[in-house]
């Protein structure tokens, strides 16, 4: 499988084992995990250049596990263009922003460079999501910049967001569903594939500080086809990362 929404580093508030890419890639290798899409902890908390730098040494270490994104802070409004180019060229994948942490926006303008610059390289950001307003401004961004490839993280968070979501992307062709988050609800991942197709929909963890493993589940056990469970557990990703090649 493919973890399309994944985290490198500690987070401030609860407590797990692992944390440093070795341990990830360990824990990848005894449940079969191909590669993560991360961001570091550190960058969507105090520090954007620092997690944006441990994310680096993670791909050199592991450049077939780890995929990066480069997080970027609204309050850094000057540096966004330089910090953007500068990691893509370091074979980063695409772009994280987390509005929740950093407080700000999705549509405030210092994140609008960041859409310019991916709709014209046709790059992936991962948006983390929570509420129904996070949601319809996800999907007016997405109609504004067709050619980047919006994420939308925990889709929209909240069961009445979720359901919005999928009603809304539904015709947005760029926009992806993740399942990231604690617990799913029930028969939602097939709601989501009868509305939306399975070819829209990515599996995301926030590993490594949830546990990965009862996500793989949720998705197994689904009643969706062989061939649905395969798009979302790693063949969507796929042709996310040849769309930009």
């Amino acid at each position: 499988m493919i973890d399309a929404h994944a985290h490198l580093g500690k987070w401030y508030n609860f407590y797990y084992d692992s944390g440093d890419f070795l341990s990830m890639v360990k824990i990848m290798d005894r449940i079969g995990m191909e590669s993560a899409w991360i961001s570091a902890l550190m960058s969507i908390g105090p520090d954007y250049e620092l997690g944006n730098e441990m994310v680096f040494e993670a791909i050199k270490a592991f450049p077939d596990r780890f995929k990066g994104y480069v997080t970027l802070s609204p309050y850094f409004a000057d540096k966004i263009e330089e910090e953007i180019k500068k990691r893509i060229s370091q074979g980063f994948i695409g772009i994280k922003l987390h509005p929740g942490t950093h407080m700000y926006p999705i549509d405030g303008a210092t994140y609008l460079y960041a859409y310019k610059y991916a709709d014209e390289h046709k790059l992936p950001v991962l948006i983390h999501t929570w509420g129904e307003r996070d949601v319809r401004t996800v999907v007016e961004l997405a109609k504004s910049y067709q050619n980047a490839i919006f994420i939308m993280g925990h889709s929209g968070g909240d069961l009445r967001s979720m359901l919005l979501a999928v009603d809304l992307a539904r015709d947005v062709n760029n926009i992806y569903l993740d399942l990231t988050g604690s617990a799913m609800y029930n028969g939602i991942i097939e709601y989501y594939a009868n509305k939306i197709g399975s070819e829209r929909i990515l599996f995301g963890t926030d590993f490594p500080f949830i546990d990965p493993r009862p996500a793989i589940g949720w998705v197994e056990n689904s009643k969706l086809s062989e061939r649905e469970k395969y798009n979302i557990l790693q063949g969507n990703a796929k042709r996310i990362l040849n769309s930009n090649k």
